[in-house]
C-alpha cells in the first residue's frame, strides 16, 4: 500500500461523520411518516392489517438505523486500523487483524 496514513484517517473520520447524516434522514423522514399515519383523525382506529404495516414498518425502521450504526462502526475502525498501521514501520506491520473487515 503506498497511500499515506492521513488518507486513512480522513476516511474514518468521514465515515464516522456520515453516521449523523444517515441517522438525521431517516429519523427526520420516519418520524413524519409515522406522526401522519398516528395522528390522522380520519382513522381513529386500524384494523389488523393496517396496525401490522405499521409495526412492521416501525421495525424495519429500526433494524435499518442498527444496520447504519454497525455499517459505519466498521467501516470507521477498518480506515482507522489501516492508518495506523501505515504509521508503523514495515516490518512492524500486522495486517492480520484486517482481514477479519475484507
Amino acid at each position: 500500500m503506498t497511500e499515506s496514513p492521513d488518507i486513512f484517517h480522513n476516511r474514518a473520520k468521514d465515515a464516522g461523520n456520515r453516521l449523523k447524516t444517515y441517522v438525521h434522514g431517516y429519523a427526520s423522514g420516519a418520524t413524519g411518516i409515522f406522526f401522519l399515519a398516528l395522528t390522522n383523525s380520519k382513522t381513529t382506529d386500524y384494523n389488523w392489517l393496517e396496525t401490522s404495516f405499521l409495526i412492521t414498518s416501525l421495525v424495519f425502521f429500526v433494524i435499518t438505523i442498527i444496520i447504519c450504526f454497525y455499517e459505519l462502526h466498521i467501516d470507521a475502525r477498518r480506515f482507522y486500523f489501516v492508518a495506523k498501521q501505515l504509521e508503523q514501520e514495515k516490518e512492524k506491520r500486522v495486517w492480520k487483524k484486517n482481514d477479519q473487515y475484507k
